[in-house]
């Protein structure tokens, strides 16, 4: 009766659609959306890697800036320790004998003696160094005593 002709409809229409679905073409165009998944994935993937790779290399150059720069600031102190008495000796004998010195002189004193905040010394001609030895002679006179 009426049920068979319903099951009927209704087993034609589910077969129907199994052969669209199941179709060569559909089979293809799912293939394809698949391996365009595997691609897009495998591209992330690989951005993430070099992303990751990027943060540890940059990681280790600063770590190594750091180590290089308190290296460095041990041996400015080590050195510093070691001719500090001898430049004050020589800052001792006044303005007028220190402008008198060689300009690797006045950068050790202006480097070692005085506070370096100056990063350009070691470019200075003498004129220049003349000019900052005087300019920072106030600093130091009174704890040295001269005139």
């Amino acid at each position: 009766g009426v049920w068979s002709w319903w099951l009927d409809m209704i087993s034609g229409n589910i077969a129907s659609h199994s052969r669209l679905l199941n179709s060569p073409e559909q089979l293809e165009h799912v293939k394809d959306q698949y391996e365009l998944a595997a691609i897009v994935e495998s591209i992330t993937a690989e951005q993430a890697n070099e992303k990751a790779d990027k943060a540890e290399e940059k990681k280790k150059v600063a770590e190594a800036k750091a180590k290089k720069k308190a290296a460095d600031a041990q041996q400015f102190q080590e050195d510093r320790a070691k001719l500090f008495d001898s430049l004050k000796e020589v800052a001792s004998k006044g303005l007028e004998h220190v402008s008198e010195l060689t300009n690797p002189k006045m950068k050790q004193l202006l480097t070692y003696f005085f506070d370096p905040s100056s990063e350009r010394i070691s470019g200075m001609n003498k004129a220049e160094l003349k000019a900052e030895l005087e300019q920072r002679w106030v600093e130091v006179e009174p704890l040295l005593g001269t005139p």
